[in-house]
């Protein structure tokens, strides 16, 4: 035992001393294992003993002669138990291997011993190739030594055991693993067999970079990019742009080491490459960055669609589409929604050729592209205020990928579990945005409903990204209850995500995203609104407080990259955190929260020009409204008055420009703003201005009314309680003029 222990030291040693590999990401050791050797599990070296007993009960699975050993050399061993209760081993004494290494009897032992281990775990890997693992006691073997293998083989000595020794076979095989996982949602778990199937690809360091044939450097640079996916989807943005940075930089060599002999498929590589990069750095709220990337990965494929005109393949028409589609993400984020939108259209027609070229050989996973786009332009449909056309969008994208649930049945993938509930969820937005708040809420729980499950399925594999999903369908679901007066239910549901995202935040620390940080912030926003309705404005405020602190947060951490989302989210959060001082009597404080918010909203404006998108003027007239409603309170009609004209305006071009469109909250929002400027017409002694403001506010809620029908109006009762108080003003302004 004490020969297997030393052997496994040595091979960890060699694995950072002579046979060292150069992360290129990160400049350590490329390998999973850790610096300091973790010890051996004792069931592992029970196997490696062959002093284990499978046929046992599971309790009693090691021979107790190896208990036995084991208690008798407490004071030569160290002993650490992790995860789960595991049971770990390594020798205690420094001295021990040096030792052992130079002593005549026992070094010849660690050799025989690292070519024992070796062929025990080559057995096993012989094992997997032939699929004769059915109790998965072969992976279990070879999986904590398969780190350790090219050490063992090379320190072993065994000609035999050299010659069995094939790295190929082992990386082919944990690319299987790595598929299995993939399609699984474990990101996490994914990232360690990457760092060996990297390692794998590499002779150790003393071999210069120019040594490794092109080829090599090819498909490590390829292993890197699958390992900065993995970690990109378990929430760790900054170690994936390191390691896209460096599979970029080794595709860049590549490119110079060839020239004009540099090969197509390896052009479309390096576009993958920039296009993954792009996709860490949107999502950690780089937008100009991802944009900078995104614009290099188009390039590479429109010149390979040049250069290869007819023979352009149909998986490299969806690699453009894909980057198009990605550009568009960005450019929506930005507050492009019109470039948005056209790189969601180019991406749809690109896919809808290779639909049409393939017919029924249209695969699932493409299908499911299509579905994504149409989801994503929805999306920005929604932002830019065509609801029905966010809406049309998003029952396309729905209806595909239920098409794709029941064809594939059991071996639907949970990351495509994951993208129906986003849609779901993006349609329940819509909706809401539209006054269907029964069908918001429908669309919500169904999001919900599969957002817990993949929860259920990964359990302690959940990455951190997918509850942050879940987070954002339980704020959603959250928004449409406290739009239908359930402020119970709505602060039960911001409870939950705030739950969610605390959690995250307290497992990712420093690598915690700041989009996710602005996450957090709108769900304490969110839940300071209920709580202000529910009459709670201390916690409202508080709520208020803790979303203005992490907004600014991210506002120092982004300087000159600030998206202009988060701006307007800034503006959100101090326009709401004014209604509650409003609601407490600190008039003062709500208007200073207020200008803070219209000074936000106008620099957007000014900023965007004429891509401003329509619900972000929608915002700007409330927070008006919002000042307009606390001075009159405070009774400066005058400038109350003002704000009112500037917000009633503002909704009045909104109409003009959506026409149709015009959602029918908005409709109803106008109401609101031209009845509170009827009563500061009517305190300002302007009877018939105010009566006239009263009588369109009526128009415009009859008309609602009239067109959604009683049912859909009865569900909203903050909408037929403003037409009563609006109709109880007209009629006290008549009594005043008679």
């Amino acid at each position: 035992m004490l020969a297997l222990l030393a052997a496994m030291e040595e091979a960890h040693a060699w694995v950072f001393g002579e046979g060292r590999k150069v992360d290129p990401a990160t400049g350590g050791a490329l390998t999973p294992l850790p610096e300091q050797f973790a010890g051996i599990e004792i069931r592992l070296l029970a196997r490696l003993l062959d002093l284990d007993r499978p046929e046992a009960e599971a309790h009693d699975r090691i021979d107790p002669g190896l208990l036995l050993t084991l208690q008798m050399l407490q004071g030569v061993l160290w002993v650490s138990r992790a995860g789960a209760g595991t049971t770990r081993f390594c020798l205690a004494l420094k001295e021990f291997l040096p030792a052992a290494e130079d002593d005549p009897s026992v070094g010849p032992m660690l050799k025989l011993m690292q070519a024992r281990i070796t062929a025990r775990a080559l057995d096993a890997a012989d094992q997997l190739v032939a699929g004769d693992d059915p109790t998965g006691e072969a992976w279990a073997l070879l999986e904590p030594l398969a780190p350790f293998i090219e050490a063992l083989v090379h320190l072993s000595g065994s000609e035999p055991i050299a010659q069995r020794w094939n790295p190929a076979d082992l990386v082919s095989l944990l690319v299987q693993r790595d598929n299995a996982l993939e399609h699984q949602g474990h990101a996490l778990l994914r990232v360690s067999g990457l760092t060996l199937i990297a390692a794998l690809v590499l002779p150790p360091s003393r071999h210069p970079p120019e040594a490794i044939p092109i080829e090599q450097r090819n498909d490590l640079a390829g292993s890197l990019q699958n390992r900065g996916l993995a970690k990109a989807n378990s929430g760790d943005l900054a170690g994936a742009v390191a390691d896209y940075n460096a599979a970029i930089a080794l595709r860049q060599r590549v490119r110079a080491s060839l020239g004009e002999a540099w090969p197509i498929p390896m052009q479309n590589d390096l576009a993958a490459a920039l296009q993954s990069r792009g996709n860490a750095k949107w999502g950690s709220g780089d937008l100009a960055g991802a944009i900078a990337d995104y614009d290099a990965a188009i390039t590479l494929p429109q010149a390979i669609r040049t250069a290869l005109g007819e023979a352009w393949p149909v998986p490299m028409h969806n690699d453009l589409a894909t980057v198009l589609h990605n550009h568009g993400n960005a450019k929506a984020d930005s507050g492009d929604l019109a470039g948005a939108i056209a790189d969601y259209n180019a991406a749809l027609a690109l896919m809808q050729a290779i639909r049409i070229a393939l017919g029924e050989a249209w695969s699932v996973p493409l299908q499911n592209d299509f579905a994504t786009v149409l989801q994503n332009r929805g999306n920005a449909k929604a932002r830019g205020g065509d609801l029905a056309g966010a809406i049309a969008d998003q029952d396309a994208a729905i209806t595909l990928m239920r098409t794709i649930r029941s064809a594939l049945g059991e071996a639907w993938p949970l990351p495509w579990q994951n993208n129906l509930a986003a849609s779901l969820q993006k349609r329940g937005t819509a909706k809401r945005g539209s006054g269907d708040l029964a069908g918001a809420i429908a669309d919500s729980d169904a999001a919900i409903a599969l957002r817990q499950a993949i929860r259920t399925a990964l359990a302690e594999g959940w990455p951190a990204p997918l509850q942050n999903d879940l987070a954002g369908s339980l704020n959603n679901r959250g928004l449409a209850k406290w739009d239908g007066g359930d402020l119970t239910g709505a602060i039960a549901d911001y409870d939950a995500a705030i739950e969610l995202r605390q959690a995250i935040r307290a497992a990712l620390r420093e690598a915690w995203p700041l989009p996710w940080q602005n996450d957090l912030a709108n769900v304490l926003q969110n839940r300071g609104n209920a709580r202000a309705g529910s009459g709670d404005l201390a916690g409202a405020i508080a709520d208020g407080d803790a979303a203005i602190a992490l907004m600014q947060a991210t506002r120092s951490a982004l300087g000159e990259a600030w998206p202009v989302r988060m701006q307007n989210d800034l503006a959100n959060s101090l326009q709401n955190r004014g209604a509650a001082k409003m609601s407490g009597g600190d008039l003062a404080g709500a208007i200073a929260d207020y200008d803070a918010a219209i000074t936000l909203r106008q620099a957007t404006r000014a900023a965007l020009g004429e891509a401003w998108p329509i619900p972000w003027q929608h915002d700007l007239a409330a927070v008006l409204q919002n000042r307009g409603l606390a001075k009159w309170v405070s009774r400066d009609l005058t400038s109350a008055i003002a704000d009112y004209d500037a917000a009633i305006a503002l909704m009045l071009a909104i109409g003009t420009a959506l026409a149709e469109a015009w959602p029918i909250p908005w409709q109803n929002d106008l109401a609101g703003f031209l009845n509170s400027r009827g009563l500061a017409k009517a305190d300002s002694s302007d009877l018939a201005g105010a009566i006239t403001d009263y009588d369109v506010a009526i128009g415009l809620m009859e008309g609602v009314r009239l067109r959604v029908g009683q049912v859909a109006w009865s569900s909203n009762p903050s909408w037929d309680n403003m037409l009563s108080t609006t109709r109880g003003n007209r009629a006290m302004a008549l009594k005043r003029r008679e």
